[in-house]
């Protein structure tokens, strides 16, 4: 799944911050953007494996135009960050058998 993620740009003293709208409380950060999206990634990957465990299915991702109009997020930079979620299915699967 093409998950929209927001990015809070950095500089030399602030880290770059990135949240998933789609995911509640799934967010991370790293010192250069390189940082900040492999953080991203393990951080949704953690998140999801944490849902798998408690048997709930993945959020569906919204759309990016949508997103960018939330004036929470104005001003802030975006990417898409390709999630699989087969391995979560799977287990969550596993888990009602």
């Amino acid at each position: 799944m093409l998950y929209p993620i927001a990015i809070e740009t950095g500089d030399s003293k602030h880290a770059y911050g990135v949240v998933f709208p789609d995911i509640p409380n799934c967010f991370s950060a790293g010192d250069t953007l390189e940082e900040a999206l492999s953080n991203a990634k393990e951080a949704v990957e953690m998140y999801l494996e944490e849902l798998a465990e408690r048997e709930e299915l993945p959020p569906k991702a919204s759309d990016l135009a949508t997103l960018q109009k939330n004036k929470e997020y104005q001003g802030w930079a975006w990417e898409i960050i390709d999630v699989d979620l087969e391995p979560y299915l799977h287990k969550r699967k596993m888990g009602q058998a």
